[in-house]
């Protein structure tokens, strides 16, 4: 079932749609709006231990164990240049190579391998666990922002991976949120929808 919840558009009129459950990739449509094609479907890795088991397994045991499905996207933005920044926000690794992608025309992903977004080692606070990332925004210059929703933080990045920055938090004070659900950056400021406290 076709479901969009996302869509962003480049300079030249091509509309990029992230469906609700589906997991083969971005919908690329014409700016008529029919369909072109799909792309940059995220990769099922397997580690090492599995790759033993699959070879070792017998086929009903192999019918009885769970199936690795690749993670659907939870957003999307296009920078000036066409590029498409996705990201992804179920997976359950601490490890967060990959859960952003930067998609060129063909979808394949040219950010670089080092993003690393060692959001854990520098978050504050007692909201430990994987990120969910919620939302991506480019800033321009390569350099794009990534919405957190299980700390309530954006985190800045350039296209090596480097954090520039981060900001906000969980809580009721003034600069942090609820439940952030998007965000954008327009004139040198963030603004940042945040559903529990309903602003």
């Amino acid at each position: 079932v076709f479901t969009p919840v996302k869509i962003a558009v480049d300079n030249l009129g091509r509309i990029y749609v992230v469906s609700k459950n589906y997991n083969a990739g971005i919908i690329e449509l014409t700016k008529d709006g029919d369909f072109n094609q799909i792309f940059g479907a995220a990769e099922v890795e397997y580690n090492f231990a599995q790759i033993i088991w699959r070879n070792l397994s017998t086929k009903a045991q192999k019918e009885r164990s769970v199936s690795l499905v690749p993670n659907e996207y939870s957003n999307i933005c296009v920078d000036d240049k066409n590029f498409i920044y996705a990201c992804s926000a179920y997976f359950d690794s601490l490890d967060s190579t990959g859960k952003v992608k930067k998609l060129n025309a063909l979808g394949k992903n040219i950010l670089s391998e080092t993003p690393n977004l060692e959001i854990n080692r520098y978050s504050k606070g007692t909201y430990g666990g994987a990120e969910t990332f919620v939302d991506v925004y480019t800033l321009g210059n390569g350099i794009y922002g990534l919405l957190d929703n299980t700390r309530g933080r954006v985190f800045v990045y350039n296209d090596d991976g480097d954090m520039l920055f981060e900001f906000g938090g969980k809580g009721t004070r003034a600069g942090t949120f609820g439940t952030v659900s998007a965000f954008s950056y327009f004139n040198s400021h963030f603004y940042i929808a945040d559903s529990k406290n309903s602003f």
